[in-house]
């Protein structure tokens, strides 16, 4: 699973923005932290040939659904059951985004404690793929979404058996065409890790999801290199 992710205003997030397409200005957008389910997060997105980065509620309600609620985990889709899953399936087929973030936060038990840990590309902003759906009581419209998660590269299972779908430029691009072969988007669902990962424990503050603050390296910790 994926719970948490930050997303900073910087060079790698405006390359990224340029790479797929997205009409984006530095005052646009500031740096997000500590970011989690319930919350609204910048997503991109094509509709009618146009892309663009926009707010979604990171907790998808399908369109089906009587009303909004956390009663199901629904902020994370399995890329393995996506394209079968009643709550998932027109999403991914018709709903596709791209979470752009500079870093996620994953969490590994250590004795009596539940240890974060920072991760991150050595380069580059992540581009994950996430499914979205509009849902509406004939009142309330609300843009809603999950992330896309799959088994973890076998360096990444020390610290969790999932991780986030993550695309190189090319595959995030196909990802966002409103047209895309669907034998092509469940090719996607396989993708490998584009990049080496580095992963660094973190002061564990950032366990409160009220701290909307850049999380702190742990003193004494070391940087491991997740291979791609």
């Amino acid at each position: 699973m994926c719970g948490r992710y930050n997303l900073e205003d910087n060079d790698d997030t405006q390359a990224l923005m340029d790479r797929l397409g997205v009409s984006f200005g530095r005052t646009n957008i500031p740096s997000f932290f500590n970011l989690a389910p319930t919350e609204q997060i910048p997503v991109i997105s094509e509709e009618e040939g146009i892309r663009a980065l926009r707010p979604m509620r990171w907790w998808l309600t399908p369109v089906w659904a009587k009303e909004i609620t956390t009663q199901y985990s629904m902020f994370n889709a399995r890329a393995e059951t996506l394209d079968k899953s009643k709550a998932f399936q027109g999403s991914f087929r018709h709903h596709r985004i791209i979470i752009p973030m500079t870093s996620f936060i994953e969490w590994r038990k250590e004795g009596s404690i539940r240890q974060p840990y920072l991760v991150k590309y050595e380069l580059d902003c992540m581009a994950a793929a996430g499914v979205w759906s509009q849902w509406t009581d004939g009142e309330i419209v609300l843009d809603t979404c999950a992330m896309v998660t799959t088994n973890a590269c076998k360096d990444f299972k020390a610290f969790h058996s999932r991780q986030p779908l993550l695309l190189n430029s090319n595959q995030a691009n196909t990802w966002l065409e409103e047209r895309a072969d669907l034998k092509d988007l469940r090719e996607l669902l396989k993708a490998a890790l584009p990049q080496n990962m580095l992963v660094r424990a973190i002061d564990p503050s950032i366990n409160n999801s009220r701290l909307k603050e850049a999380p702190s390296y742990l003193n004494g910790s070391q940087e491991i290199v997740v291979s791609s």
